[in-house]
């Protein structure tokens, strides 16, 4: 990577944010729907005026179960589906407690589709562009950096330089604002939602899906007595590397067609990997080249120790050579498959104890349909000693929201998104007992997984925004090239480490000039 191409890539980046900084908002509408007292909207009533919202209605390729639009806009047509039942009830409450008329549309976007399409919507000053823009997570933060997006936490003022009202409390459950401040530079200014509402970013939560049958036919050999002693071991925060990859080799049986390497066809298996397996065990680490402080203040890590001792732990579940501990057998029982949907596919077939997958997916009809006891448990720790919590990556397609900064009136996207998020829970935990078809209501260990993922769902700043500060700049680059070459990351890095200071300082000087 050269230095000079991040800088020529970031100031064309500056040159497009000063053309954006200085829009006007549109007043047209009623922006005032008048005062909130508490937690009741009584006193709020937009007069049935129209508020219009755009949701992604586009499935990933790489996951089976649908597109997220049932979960947000709900379902086109009546439905007998408990989840989308509720999403409908929750979505006719909210705008009728608000006195709005709600329109909504889809889009069917790749994730490399969502940039071009806010600009032309912005730039385009469409008198049909929505106020509420729902889709991919990757192509929203690009839209943040390029000036396309509304200040939610300050929103300013209009063109006649009054207080834009905001009815935005992201104080109440429901929000996941330690996610929302993962995705900005400076904390007075943020541009993403994230919550609740946002039911996609549950389903594209990563985590390990589990043969329960597997596991309790396995349990004394694995050092378990059943899944239940592995949840509550899992729950205690000890879960790691050194325990899945003994784990894999345990259960490990080599059906001998590729003798001393692991086959997806042999008896059992560890551990089914896919193409983007490193990348997101290295962000569950939460050890990051680009990472915000105590403050949330983004800075370039300076010390690689720890860095040094993480990679070489993600080299041993990655390439299986089990270098750390005694070998139980000849082979490692970790499979890597190159897509993401066929290391589920295996899992499906039953000789798989583990893989790596979204949430979601245990929403598809071939999950649904296995003969076996599933379960899940969240990504492990590198290193139960070092690593103080779990961290859940959500992928960066997952469906997040924003309000575009040409929106007709912000008081009204605000006063319907913070409603219908604050009303949002009774859809999430129906999703949980209905929708993923997992026994959250009676199954203690099932809840407190879930529980587990939900409550770990983690910033992304250390991959999502790293890569915005430069090209190959992300922190996922270092590690594995290090990773990979058996060389230390504090090699790797230090040709690299002002390169990256200086991408850095440049990104925020643009940052600076963002509404």
């Amino acid at each position: 990577m050269r230095l000079a191409k991040i800088l020529c890539l970031l100031l064309a980046l500056s040159c497009l944010l000063c053309c954006f900084v200085a829009c006007d908002h549109d007043e047209g509408g009623v922006d005032d729907g008048g005062e909130r007292v508490g937690d009741s909207w009584d006193g709020v009533d937009f007069g049935g005026s129209t508020l219009k919202i755009s949701v992604s209605a586009n499935q990933d390729k790489e996951v089976t179960f649908p597109a997220c639009d049932i979960y947000t806009k709900g379902p086109d047509r009546v439905t007998t589906e408990e989840v989308q039942k509720k999403v409908l009830t929750r979505n006719r409450r909210v705008a009728d407690m608000l006195n709005l008329n709600v329109v909504y549309t889809t889009t069917s976007l790749a994730w490399d589709e969502v940039l071009d399409n806010v600009e032309q919507l912005v730039r385009g000053a469409a008198e049909d562009a929505p106020d509420v823009y729902n889709n991919d997570m990757l192509g929203l933060l690009r839209a943040m950096t390029a000036g396309y997006l509304w200040n939610v936490k300050n929103p300013g003022t209009d063109a006649n330089g009054n207080e834009v009202k905001n009815y935005f409390d992201f104080t109440y459950d429901g929000w996941n604002y330690e996610f929302m401040k993962g995705c900005t530079f400076d904390q007075n200014k943020m541009y993403i939602l994230a919550g609740d509402y946002f039911l996609d970013m549950i389903r594209m939560a990563w985590v390990f899906y589990l043969n329960a049958d597997m596991f309790n036919e396995n349990g004394q050999a694995l050092g378990y007595g059943d899944i239940n002693a592995f949840y509550e071991y899992v729950e205690s925060g000890v879960w790691s590397y050194d325990d899945l990859t003994y784990m894999c080799k345990r259960v490990w049986q080599d059906n001998g067609s590729f003798r001393d390497k692991t086959d997806n066809d042999d008896g059992r298996v560890g551990l089914a990997l896919n193409h983007v397996s490193d990348w997101v065990l290295l962000s569950a680490t939460g050890v990051t080249a680009y990472y915000q402080d105590e403050a949330y203040r983004p800075s370039v890590i300076a010390d690689t120790s720890t860095f040094d001792l993480m990679a070489s732990a993600l080299r041993t579940v990655i390439s299986g050579t089990g270098e750390s501990w005694a070998q139980m057998s000849t082979g490692d029982g970790i499979y890597y498959e190159s897509s993401v949907r066929s290391s589920t596919e295996y899992f499906f077939k039953g000789n798989f104890l583990f893989a790596i997958s979204v949430l979601g997916e245990l929403e598809s009809a071939a999950m649904r349909d296995i003969d076996f006891a599933k379960g899940l448990v969240p990504l492990p720790k590198w290193d139960a000693g070092r690593q103080e919590s779990y961290h859940t990556m959500v992928h960066d397609q997952t469906e997040l929201g924003a309000i575009l900064n040409n929106a007709s009136s912000f008081g009204r996207a605000s006063a319907y998104m913070q409603a219908i998020n604050e009303e949002s829970s009774d859809v999430v935990y129906e999703y949980y007992e209905k929708g993923l078809k997992f026994k959250y209501n009676e199954d203690k260990g099932i809840r407190s997984m879930i529980d587990l993922v939900y409550d770990t769902i983690d910033s992304p700043f250390g991959m999502q925004m790293a890569g915005l500060i430069g090209e190959n700049t992300s922190v996922a680059l270092v590690g594995m090239n290090a990773a990979a070459t058996n060389n230390t990351v504090a090699s790797t890095f230090a040709s690299e480490k002002i390169a990256y200071e200086n991408a850095l300082k440049a990104t925020l000087e643009s940052f600076s000039k963002l509404r």
